[in-house]
């Protein structure tokens, strides 16, 4: 399948294992340059290693609950690759899931946020010049993605989403 990816940039995060790693894949062998980002930096330098037959791909440890974390990964993706095409903001907590409001830990709760809402804005705000610098030489359709739970939407639809989610589910089971 020919996605016409090549030479495009993609940061993935939570992408040493699982379905990050999965979309990282996927991304290389469409051509696009992949950075590799993760809580487990280590890991991230050994998935794209294992990918870097496809394509030219970094990985970096980058926990998305910092922002100073954010700022500098996306810095050093655009010093490295040249700009920012394509966001997949795939990292995430299930910790505390299926667990009473009641019987997390505040800290608990307030890391989930965190990692698995406030992340979520916080990449996006943080590419965003840099997609719409890359926009900005295009004419006619814009080349750039930002994958999301479901197709068009944008990045605070799932914040929004996955907050009431959690606060919804987490309250009615207090």
């Amino acid at each position: 399948m020919d996605l016409n990816l090549t030479g495009k940039v993609a940061l993935v995060t939570g992408a040493a294992t699982g379905l990050g790693y999965t979309y990282a894949e996927a991304l290389a062998k469409e051509g696009a340059h992949v950075v590799l980002t993760d809580l487990d930096g280590e890991g991230a330098a050994k998935a794209a290693q294992e990918l870097s037959q496809h394509s030219q791909v970094i990985g970096f440890g980058l926990d998305v609950a910092s922002q100073q974390d954010i700022s500098d990964g996306v810095a050093r993706t655009v010093s490295e690759l040249g700009g920012i095409d394509i966001l997949v903001n795939n990292a995430g907590l299930a910790r505390g899931r299926w667990q009473a409001l009641s019987d997390l830990a505040f800290d608990e709760w307030e890391t989930l946020l965190r990692v698995n809402v406030a992340s979520l804005a916080r990449l996006a705000n943080e590419v965003r010049p840099h997609m719409i610098a890359i926009a900005a030489s295009y004419s006619g359709e814009s080349p750039l993605s930002c994958i999301s739970e479901r197709p068009g939407l944008r990045p605070q639809d799932n914040s929004i989403r996955a907050s009431m989610t959690f606060l919804s589910g987490g309250a009615s089971s207090i």
